[in-house]
């Protein structure tokens, strides 16, 4: 919840106890440096075809010439 992403948590409570113990993780906050890192242990090389498609000359390609105008 700390950042700037959209995600909808799925609480699988079948008490109301349960719910009151699942909504107490709203008041939890994470340092910012426990945050960093946590991100570089989590963090993912994602490969094929994400790396294939962040190459210059394959940008060039798709976007006929364009990128540089798209991205700006």
């Amino acid at each position: 919840m700390q950042k700037d992403l959209v995600s909808i948590p799925l609480v699988g409570a079948r008490t109301n106890e349960q719910m009151q113990k699942n909504l107490e993780v709203l008041k939890v906050e994470i340092p910012g440096s426990a945050m960093k890192e946590l991100d570089k242990l989590t963090a993912i090389e994602l490969g094929f075809p994400h790396d294939f498609l962040s190459k210059e000359e394959v940008k060039k390609v798709i976007y006929g010439g364009t990128y540089d105008q798209i991205v700006k």
